[in-house]
């Protein structure tokens, strides 16, 4: 699941915002920019709802600061009035939506999900991704498998994740376990059914490997075939 921040003053609307997203995303949130640019520096946001009038660090400052560290996620602005400056500077900054308020919360969830779909499209649901493990022949009952089909599912939303800093932490908390269990997990279960595979199955997707792939490899050779279809 992706991370969105909601940076806003507004302590009721903040709190509507939240409670909107929550079924799609983990939601942080905080009501000045000076928390807000520290948020970003801290944890994983791909997403943003930013007020650009908030206190102690206004949006647009905030948001050059955050690119000055290569900090660049989805943004929808909300103000009550946008400038000529602010519709200039929008595509510059990352800024994919600009919401006048007040305005209905549900709008500000319906354009946010429309953008991520658009910017970065999500390549596979968790479904297909169970039924892709099941063609491939991975046991459900692996103790990797539950990590595994979490890590495809999250990586099919944003696959530039990094494995080791994002995506093993991420399914860590998810599973209630620890990152290198997580590894040592997948890696276990890709490992076992590589030694029962089903040879032509397993030959789709590494048809030069002669030796077991790692994560990494599986991770992309499985995305790749997600991706297109090619394993149904």
């Amino acid at each position: 699941m992706q991370t969105l921040l909601i940076a806003d003053s507004n302590d009721a609307f903040r709190q509507q915002l939240a409670e909107a997203f929550q079924p799609y995303y983990h939601v942080l949130t905080c009501r000045n920019g000076l928390e807000a640019l520290d948020i970003l520096c801290r944890e994983h946001c791909e997403c943003l709802v930013l007020e650009l009038t908030l206190p102690e660090l206004d949006g647009i400052t905030m948001l050059e600061m955050a690119a000055a560290r290569d900090i660049r996620p989805i943004v929808i602005a909300v103000s009550p009035l946008f400038t000529q400056y602010v519709f200039d500077v929008a595509e510059t900054l990352g800024i994919g939506y600009l919401i006048r308020r007040p305005c209905p919360v549900q709008s500000i969830v319906t354009r946010m999900l429309d953008l991520r779909q658009r910017l970065n499209p999500i390549w596979a649901s968790r479904e297909q991704v169970i039924s892709f493990l099941y063609w491939l022949g991975v046991p459900s009952v692996y103790n990797g498998y539950p990590s595994l089909v979490e890590a495809l599912t999250i990586l099919a939303e944003d696959p530039s994740l990094s494995i080791t800093k994002v995506l093993y932490p991420e399914i860590a908390k998810r599973t209630d376990s620890g990152p290198k269990a997580v590894e040592r997990n997948i890696r276990s279960a890709i490992e076992q059914t590589w030694k029962v595979r089903d040879v032509e199955r397993w030959n789709q997707l590494f048809p030069e490997m002669s030796e077991r792939p790692s994560n990494s490899q599986f991770f992309s050779r499985a995305l790749e075939a997600l991706r297109n279809g090619h394993w149904e």
